[in-house]
């Protein structure tokens, strides 16, 4: 019994010592939590390419998913005529890898965005 008592003494003290240190360390930057992508990152082009958001609607919203698939859980939301950079030359099973204005990485169907020389591309898919 006083192995038991002294065990929750010590796991508490542990944990109040992990507070205190929490305290003291400065505030982490927000994190978008996300699962495990394909290990195979997408190569980055050499000159940044700009696209926007194009679904037809003055108020259309489009899911940045961490994956190209409608399975993939969201990144975030992106909103009809916000500006991404393309991160990949070309669309991957009409899903094409960006990057948004905050830095967030993600994948957007290529039907809901215009980017140069992506457009033609999308139409054939």
């Amino acid at each position: 019994m006083k192995r038991r008592i002294f065990l929750f003494i010590s796991a508490l003290v542990l944990a109040m010592l992990a507070c205190k240190a929490a305290e003291n360390t400065p505030p982490a930057p927000a994190m978008v939590m996300s699962l495990p992508t394909s290990t195979r990152a997408p190569p980055v082009t050499p000159a940044p390419q700009t696209c926007q958001i194009k679904t037809g609607f003055a108020a259309g919203k489009v899911n940045m998913r961490t994956c190209g698939g409608t399975r993939c859980p969201n990144v975030t939301i992106l909103h009809e005529g916000e500006t991404l950079t393309r991160i990949m030359r070309h669309a991957v099973d009409g899903w094409v890898p960006v990057r948004n204005s905050t830095g967030l990485h993600g994948w957007v169907n290529s039907k809901y965005i215009t980017c140069p020389r992506l457009r033609d591309k999308a139409r054939k898919e």
